[in-house]
């Protein structure tokens, strides 16, 4: 009785704290050292990107892994309502985020949005399929970013900082 109990608890604890299979790991390591980030940053400096500031130009293939990655990727356009707080309206079911910024070129995709606590940043490299790459951070307060350039501002600024652009956990 003590093994099945112990096996319950083990799948379960797989089952709620385990990535689903979404045809993409996110490496949280890899995320926390920020080992991939002067990737992005370089891809920001040397691309052409296009800024679109529209959920409906989010690429079909990620915003499928996104949602499957958290379970319900939900977005609203920027001035849009979305769920701005930790009180559950259930006379209205809104996104949990809301768009700030959104810029993609032919294989990166820069997005800054707002949730309940703050704003997030997150960078996508992308193919035709999947997603091949992910890196996200916290942005201090509601960000007003508007370009590329302050997006890569704020990043400077912000990485070397304890507790400045991630913390010790991966939230998106």
């Amino acid at each position: 009785m003590k093994r099945i109990i112990l096996i319950i608890i083990f799948l379960n604890s797989i089952l709620i704290y385990g990535q689903t299979d979404c045809g993409f790991k996110i490496d949280e390591q890899k995320i926390l050292k920020n080992e991939n980030l002067d990737f992005f940053l370089d891809k920001m400096k040397t691309e052409k990107f296009k800024v679109t500031n529209k959920k409906e130009k989010i690429p079909k293939q990620v915003l499928k892994q996104l949602k499957c990655l958290t379970r319900g990727f939900t977005i609203a356009n920027p001035g849009e309502e979305y769920q701005d707080s930790d009180i559950i309206d259930t006379n209205k079911i809104l996104p949990g985020r809301r768009l700030i910024f959104l810029a993609k070129s032919k294989h990166n995709l820069i997005m800054v949005y707002e949730v309940s606590q703050g704003a997030r940043i997150v960078f996508i490299n992308f193919d035709k399929t999947t997603i091949k790459d992910f890196w996200c951070g916290v942005c201090m307060g509601k960000p007003k970013i508007k370009s590329i350039k302050q997006v890569i501002d704020h990043i400077q600024y912000y990485r070397d900082k304890a507790w400045g652009l991630n913390t010790n956990i991966i939230t998106f």
